[in-house]
């Protein structure tokens, strides 16, 4: 509709130019139909000017609303991105953290049970320990504690264990150095005040099907 009507404007103002024109100073057909055509020109100019105008706004428009589409998409990739490479890290360390605190819980009992015995039932203190390690170092372990149990048996020894720092060093899901400091207070048939050995205790965890065991156990 505002077409139509600036098509009209733009005539009607032509033809009063002409109207004008024409009372001021006769005209003959030829100068009649230049005038004509040169008003025809004059009008088309004008519509080819308003709608260069319109699509230089439009354009405008379209330019505007490519940016911001390019802007969202750019925020969008870098978003994923970000999401892309701080969930996995997120969750890594969420697990880690977790290790580390069963770990450490593993590390403390498995020392108290370690520095722990009685010559009236040292086959089930020991077997108790062997069940904290893994199959190669409790190997080792039962062969050392029979070497051990014939004197202990003999000086009626025994130890309560007391746990008095832990400290992990380096950490995974899967694997764990834990140190131990570990007070003995050991009795024995010569002796019936406690004797109080301070050991500090280097303890290499694994973990196999959810649980922790003992690779490895040295005495610093």
């Amino acid at each position: 509709m505002s077409n139509r009507t600036d098509e009209l404007e733009d005539t009607e103002t032509v033809e009063a130019a002409g109207t004008v024109g024409a009372a001021a100073k006769p005209r003959t057909r030829a100068e009649k139909l230049e005038a004509k055509a040169a008003r025809l020109r004059e009008l088309e100019q004008r519509r080819a000017e308003r709608a260069a105008d319109r699509e230089a706004e439009t354009g405008r428009g379209s330019k505007g609303l490519l940016v911001a589409v390019s802007v969202l998409a750019v925020l969008v990739l870098t978003l994923g991105t970000l999401v892309a490479i701080l969930v996995p890290t997120w969750l890594h360390q969420k697990h880690v953290n977790a290790a580390r605190a069963s770990a450490l819980a593993a590390a403390r009992t498995y020392a108290v049970d370690f520095g722990s015995y009685d010559y009236r039932h040292l086959d089930a203190d020991f077997a108790r320990v062997a069940n904290h390690l893994t199959a190669d170092f409790r190997n080792t372990y039962l062969a050392d504690s029979t070497r051990l149990r014939p004197a202990i048996v003999q000086y009626q020894g025994r130890s309560t264990a007391i746990v008095q720092g832990l400290a992990v060093g380096t950490v995974t899901e899967t694997r764990a150095e834990v140190f131990v400091m570990l007070d003995q207070n050991v009795t024995t048939a010569q002796s019936s005040t406690p004797r109080t050995d301070r050991n500090r205790l280097q303890m290499t965890l694994v973990r196999h099907g959810g649980h922790w065991r003992i690779s490895r156990l040295q005495l610093k």
